[in-house]
C-alpha cells in the first residue's frame, strides 16, 4: 500500500498539484489522492489547506459529512477571492459538498476551506482529485495478476511490466503500438493522466494515450512528440489515421524533454489536453466514425526512418469519472470568475454544455431606459435567432426614484411584444426567469437574497438547451425553468429594462455575448 501511495503522490506532483499540510487548527497532513478524515468540532469553525495549481488545470474536491455535519467547501485564490463553493450538491438526497471539474484560472496558491453549514458540527472526509470527482482506476503497474497485466495490442511491438513500470518496445520504423489491459472498463467521459518516460528514440518518438479504444472501430491517439508539440488522431482498425488536431505547440511543452505527465479530460466530442498539469489546448471531434466510449490504453509510435526504434515507460496511470445525481449532471453552484473563454471552459468541463460551439455575437456596450411600468426590450443581433446557447451580460442600474423596484435583464426566446422570456436581477436582490405568452406569464422561477442591484456591476448568464433554461446571477446558480412550448422555436435575444412601478430607470450593459452549440 505504501508503494501505491508513493506512486500516487509522484503522479500528482508531476501533474503540478501539491497539497500542503493544513493550516493553524489542523495538524494532520493531507496526502494527494488519499481521503482525509477531519472534524468540525465547534459551530462556525473551519479547516483550511493550500495547494499550488497550474493555469487551466482542472480539479475536483469532495467532502462527505457524518455525525451531523452538513459540510460546505470552497476554493479561494492567494488574494482571498472565492473562486467557487458548494453546499448540498445533491439536496435533498445528500448534504455532502462537491466541486467537480473546477478550472483554475492561473498559476497560484489556492486554499480549500471546509466548514459546517449553520450550527452543524461533526466529522468529514475530504478528497481532492485531478479531473472529475469519482476515482475509477489507479495503476502503478506493480500488479502481477492477469487482470493487472498490460499487453501489446495486435502483436505490434512488445510489452514489459517490471520495476512498477509498463514498457512498450517498438523495434522498427513506422510502427503504431499500444498497451492494453482488458480488465479496464469501456467508459465514455473521463479524465486520465499518466507519467511518461521515453527511454529510447534515436530517430524521434511519439508517446501518449490510446483513448476510447473500440474493437472493430478504432481509437484516438493523443501524443506528444520530440519536437515539443501534441496532436490528436483517430486511427481505424486498418491503422489509417484521420487527423482531429494537427501538431500544436505550447510554451509548457519543451522540445526534447523525455519525462512528462500527460493528462486529458474527455467530455463528449471534446478532448482537453494537459502537460505537467498545465492546459495546452483542446481538440474537438467533428467527423465519423467517432466512438463515444471505449477502453483507455497507452500509445507510442516510431517515425519513418531506417534507424527508428522507440521504448517508452509508463507509470502512475490515474482515471477519474464524473459524479452524477440521479443520472443527471451536477449543476455547478458557482462558476469561476473569468472572461468569455474561461466561462465557456467552465461550462464545458462541468458538463453543462457540450464541447465545441462558436462565439456567435458580441456586443461591447448597450443601454436602455424605461419610465412607465413594464418591460423595455433592447433587441440585439439584427434579428438573428439562436437556439441552444450561452447568453451573458454585465450591467449597472440607475433609478431616479429612491427605493423604486426595478430590474435589468437578459431577453431571450423573443418573438414579439407578448411572446418572450426574460432573466433578471432587481433592486431588492430578487432574481429569476419569467416567460410571457400572450397576456399570460408562464410559471417561472424566482428567488431573492442576491446582492442588491443598486450597488456595483452585476452579471447574468443563461444556458438554453432545448426546453431547459438555467440561470447564474453574479456566477451563483439561480435555478432553472422549462420554456413554454410556444417559445421553443423563438430565438431573438437582447437586453431588458424592467419597471415594476413608474420610475425613470436606466440599465447600462457591457460584454453581452452569445455562444452557440
Amino acid at each position: 500500500m505504501k508503494a501505491v501511495i508513493r506512486g500516487l503522490v509522484g503522479a500528482v506532483l508531476a501533474a503540478g498539484l501539491v497539497l500542503t499540510p493544513p493550516l493553524a487548527a489542523q495538524s494532520l497532513a493531507l496526502e494527494p489522492f488519499l481521503p482525509f478524515e477531519g472534524a468540525i468540532g465547534v459551530p462556525g469553525a473551519s479547516d483550511t489547506w493550500t495547494f499550488t495549481g497550474q493555469e487551466g488545470q482542472v480539479i475536483s474536491v469532495s467532502v462527505t459529512g457524518s455525525g451531523g455535519l452538513d459540510p460546505v467547501v470552497s476554493i479561494s485564490n492567494s488574494g482571498g477571492q472565492t473562486l467557487t463553493s458548494n453546499d448540498d450538491y445533491a439536496f435533498p438526497g445528500s448534504t455532502d459538498a462537491l466541486l467537480q471539474a473546477v478550472t483554475l484560472p492561473r498559476i497560484d496558491t489556492y486554499t480549500v476551506t471546509v466548514s459546517g453549514y449553520g450550527e452543524t458540527t461533526g466529522d468529514y472526509t475530504l478528497t481532492l482529485l485531478p479531473g472529475y470527482a469519482e476515482r475509477s482506476e489507479v495503476d502503478d503497474f506493480s500488479g502481477t495478476t492477469s487482470e493487472r497485466l498490460w499487453d501489446a495490442a495486435g502483436g505490434v511491438g512488445s510489452a514489459e511490466q517490471t520495476d512498477s513500470l509498463a514498457r512498450l518496445i517498438l523495434p522498427e520504423p513506422r510502427l503504431q503500438g499500444r498497451l492494453t489491459r482488458t480488465s479496464l472498463p469501456q467508459i465514455d467521459d473521463f479524465y486520465a493522466q499518466v507519467a511518461v518516460q521515453v527511454e529510447r528514440g534515436p530517430a524521434g518518438w511519439r508517446a501518449g494515450f490510446a483513448l476510447r479504444d473500440t474493437p472493430g472501430t478504432g481509437y484516438y491517439a493523443l501524443v506528444v512528440g520530440q519536437q515539443g508539440a501534441w496532436r490528436l488522431d483517430f486511427i481505424d482498425d486498418d491503422g489509417e489515421a484521420r487527423q482531429i488536431r494537427d501538431w500544436t505547440s505550447h510554451p509548457a511543452i519543451v522540445p526534447g524533454v523525455t519525462r512528462f505527465t500527460l493528462g486529458v479530460l474527455v467530455n463528449g466530442s471534446g478532448f482537453d489536453v494537459f502537460y505537467n498539469g498545465a492546459y495546452v489546448g483542446q481538440a474537438v471531434e467533428t467527423g465519423t466514425p467517432a466512438p463515444s466510449a471505449g477502453r483507455i490504453g497507452l500509445f507510442a509510435s516510431t517515425p519513418d526512418a531506417v534507424t527508428a526504434d522507440v521504448t517508452v515507460a509508463f507509470d502512475d496511470l490515474a482515471i477519474t469519472l464524473p459524479i452524477l445525481t440521479d443520472d443527471a449532471e451536477v449543476m455547478p453552484s458557482r462558476l469561476v470568475t473569468g472572461g468569455q473563454a474561461v466561462t465557456i471552459q467552465e461550462l464545458e468541463r462541468r458538463r453543462v454544455i457540450p464541447a465545441g460551439g462558436a462565439l456567435a455575437l458580441t456586443v461591447p456596450e448597450s443601454s436602455g431606459r424605461q419610465v412607465e411600468a413594464g418591460v423595455s426590450r433592447i433587441l440585439l443581433g439584427r434579428g438573428a435567432t439562436y437556439g441552444d446557447m450561452v447568453l451573458h451580460t454585465t450591467f449597472t442600474l440607475q433609478t431616479v426614484t429612491p427605493n423604486a423596484l426595478a430590474a435589468c435583464g437578459l431577453l431571450f426566446a423573443n418573438r414579439a411584444d407578448d411572446q418572450h422570456a426574460v432573466a433578471y436581477l432587481d433592486t431588492q436582490g430578487g432574481y429569476g426567469i419569467s416567460a410571457r405568452v400572450g397576456e399570460n406569464f408562464a410559471p417561472g422561477q424566482f428567488n431573492d437574497g442576491a446582492e442588491s442591484l443598486t450597488t456595483g456591476r452585476h452579471s447574468l448568464i443563461i444556458v438554453r438547451r432545448g426546453e431547459r433554461v438555467d440561470l447564474w446571477v453574479d456566477r451563483e446558480y439561480g435555478g432553472t425553468i422549462t420554456l413554454p412550448a410556444e417559445l421553443l422555436d423563438a430565438g431573438q435575444i437582447g437586453n431588458a429594462v424592467i419597471n415594476y412601478e413608474r420610475s425613470e430607470t436606466g440599465c447600462n450593459f457591457a460584454d453581452t455575448w452569445v455562444w452557440t452549440f
